[in-house]
């Protein structure tokens, strides 16, 4: 019996592996940053730091987190071209309703060459769940 549990633990082995991501695969992830770690940035203050809202207007309009700067994922031409006139070597922090467009925008933007992106966990939603402010 003790041979039969020995053997199977050895069989996950390459199993438990495989579900590991390579380095090259981590290092393509995009960073994710919790809203108490965003809340301490001042944006206001630190221009090398760029916050996104790329939820749609009718989103914004229902509230922001301050000083961010609106690009909406889904009208894609016009995300394409502002995402174009941005500084590939400032730090973009991107964040939605709940993670999910911001997450896609990052990758967007990591394909265009942006090095330097943060996806907000949980979005506007987590934030305004924390208590932090919006305009």
């Amino acid at each position: 019996m003790k041979k039969f549990f020995f053997y199977s633990f050895i069989a996950l082995i390459p199993l438990s592996a495989c579900s590991q991501k390579s380095d090259k695969e981590q290092s393509d992830a995009i960073k994710q940053i919790k809203v108490a770690e965003l809340n301490q940035i001042d944006f206001a203050a630190n221009p090398e730091f760029v916050l996104i809202d790329v939820r749609t207007t009718e989103e914004v309009n229902d509230g922001a987190i301050a000083n961010s700067k609106h690009i909406d994922v889904l009208e894609q031409d016009s995300f394409n071209n502002a995402v174009q006139e941005l500084d590939k070597s400032k730090t973009y922090y991107l964040y939605c309703r709940s993670g999910g467009r911001s997450t896609r925008a990052a990758e967007m933007m990591k394909a265009m060459g942006f090095e330097n992106l943060y996806n907000v966990e949980g979005g506007i939603t987590a934030w305004k769940g924390q208590g932090f402010p919006i305009e």
